[in-house]
């Protein structure tokens, strides 16, 4: 396994442990989650469960655009009580990085607006 201290071109995502802690607040409208490793990475849900699944797409894409932009990820922090982990699967990850694939922020080719 690479370290993670390098550039996404030399982390092997599919051999590196994607899981981070996750703080779940109450809002007025729901469940605001956030990732203290991650900052731009900011998501809300209706009850837990949903802001819980609605946590590895938001964490996916973050971790996503690091490596597009051959950022560095953060070290695991072990949770202190009342946080949550939230784990994402590589494979999402290297979809979501690689613009030809499609990826959310490149979407790949346009389309023929016929």
């Amino acid at each position: 396994m690479m370290a993670r201290d390098e550039t996404h071109s030399e982390v092997d995502v599919t051999e590196t442990s994607l899981t981070y802690r996750a703080i779940l607040a109450q809002a007025k409208d729901g469940i605001t989650v956030t990732f203290p490793e991650w900052p731009e990475a900011i998501t809300c849900g209706h009850d837990i469960a949903d802001a819980l699944f609605h946590a590895r797409d938001c964490l996916a894409e973050a971790i996503a655009d690091r490596m597009r932009r051959g950022e560095s990820f953060p070290d695991f922090v072990e949770p202190e009580p009342g946080q949550h982990l939230v784990a994402v699967d590589p494979e999402d990850v290297l979809t979501l990085a690689d613009p030809a694939d499609g990826g959310e922020h490149g979407e790949g080719e346009p389309s023929d607006p016929k």
